[in-house]
């Protein structure tokens, strides 16, 4: 498949920390966090020191083109949506498609029909074709559905064949009528009639930026980050999870945050963490977000991502270290700082080439984002720039509670935008 779930596994967990080029190297940012400036003050590090907790963390993407080109529009509503009629154990549903998106390479082009656009996250429901560059009969399809009951994740082996047209800047998808019967959902598909979903086109103009997206994340009550800037320049880390702040509206908000349903009277009423030690079969730990199962045992999962140890001001520049366990490999990062009251935000822009360059990769004259526009070539871009921005207000430690609160994945430092981005 050309898109679905194609994340980054290195970068998402740490091309923001790890963008140094060698050992005690320095790979400055320029972001629009900072306040630096010839005639302004510097920041003090008495400032920055203390703990930390993550408000909101956000990441962007802009693309700037050397010529004039015409891509498909995937961030407007088409104007004709297509619908899907489905009835699961007896019960009528309909899962309804706004968006439209296309993705292609030589080989392959898929089409991407989703609750809401391709760019800001999809929605809860979403339908992927993926056929022949040269055969549109030759095509998989797979349906993710999820509404506050039901969650469906099946093949649609029934939908083989597309019609792919474009006709005063407009492009179609024409979807054949069809019927699919699961046994594994116990549940019925079908497109009625004939269906079309078009939409038009997005100009994006040489020289000019186009931002593609931007993605804001703000921390739930449950799921906490803190970091703390130690006054012999050293840096530590919390991120804790509370299940039990959960009010979850099926069970699947528990699912997803690695927290197991609570029932009462046959019904939902909570999330709780999980004891992952008290799982004796393999199927039942890897179920959860929480567990891994090593050596015959369910143990809770560890994250074993290197996160920044130290730290250092450089006027209203912020320098994390990284330090490779093992190693005397260390990695500079520098953010544009900016401090308010008890208010601090850090930032950081850098070019996609480059942060892939870093890790061996050559970016292929941006071939590889390029199939993401529809109508644009990799030579057309001159740069794609990811900006990543954090937001954090002074705090302090919180307390552990037994059974109630454990160490989870950092969620600093992983520009979300990346994961809708190829190499």
């Amino acid at each position: 498949m050309l898109k679905k779930y194609l994340y980054f596994t290195i970068l998402i967990s740490s091309i923001i920390l790890w963008t140094g080029c060698s050992e005690d190297e320095s790979s400055t940012g320029s972001g629009g966090g900072g306040t630096g400036g010839a005639n302004e003050s510097c920041l003090d590090a008495e400032d920055v020191e203390g703990t930390w907790m993550l408000a909101s963390s956000s990441s962007s993407a802009s693309i700037t083109t050397n010529t004039n080109v015409s891509v498909l529009d995937g961030w407007t509503e088409a104007s004709n949506p297509m619908a899907l009629s489905i009835v699961l154990d007896d019960v009528a549903l309909s899962a309804d498609f706004h968006y439209l998106h296309a993705s292609s390479n030589d080989n392959e082009i898929e089409f991407f029909l989703s609750e809401n656009s391709f760019w800001s996250g999809w929605g809860d429901m979403f339908i992927e074709i993926e056929c022949d560059i040269d055969d549109l009969t030759s095509c998989s399809s797979f349906l993710s559905y999820t509404d506050a009951t039901n969650t469906i994740n099946v093949a649609l082996d029934s939908l083989t064949s597309v019609g792919w047209n474009f006709t005063d800047n407009t492009y179609s998808l024409v979807i054949d009528e069809f019927t699919e019967e699961s046994t594994y959902t116990n549940a019925t598909f079908s497109v009625v009639s004939e269906a079309t979903i078009s939409t038009g086109t997005m100009s994006i103009l040489a020289n000019t930026p186009l931002i593609i997206e931007t993605i804001t994340n703000t921390q739930e009550a449950w799921n906490q980050s803190y970091i703390t800037f130690n006054s012999d320049n050293t840096v530590t880390h919390l991120n804790t999870l509370d299940c039990s702040l959960i009010s979850p509206t099926n069970d699947y908000d528990c699912y997803n945050e690695g927290c197991m349903p609570t029932m009462a009277d046959d019904m939902l009423s909570g999330c709780q963490n999980i004891d992952c030690t008290t799982l004796t079969l393999a199927e039942e730990c890897l179920m959860w977000n929480a567990c891994v199962w090593a050596d015959d045992t369910c143990v809770a999962y560890e994250s074993n991502e290197t996160l920044p140890s130290q730290w250092d001001l450089d006027c209203n520049e912020l320098i994390l270290t990284t330090t490779l366990p093992g190693t005397e490999t260390s990695y500079n990062v520098a953010y544009d700082l900016s401090l308010s009251d008890d208010q601090m935000s850090y930032s950081l822009s850098q070019d996609f080439c480059t942060q892939y360059a870093y890790y061996g990769y050559e970016c292929d004259a941006y071939s590889g984002p390029a199939e993401d526009f529809y109508g644009l070539t990799g030579d057309q871009i001159d740069n794609i720039v990811i900006t990543s921005s954090f937001h954090y207000s002074s705090s302090s430690l919180p307390g552990m509670r037994t059974n109630t609160m454990r160490v989870v994945d950092n969620p600093i430092n992983r520009p979300q935008i990346l994961r809708s981005l190829r190499k």
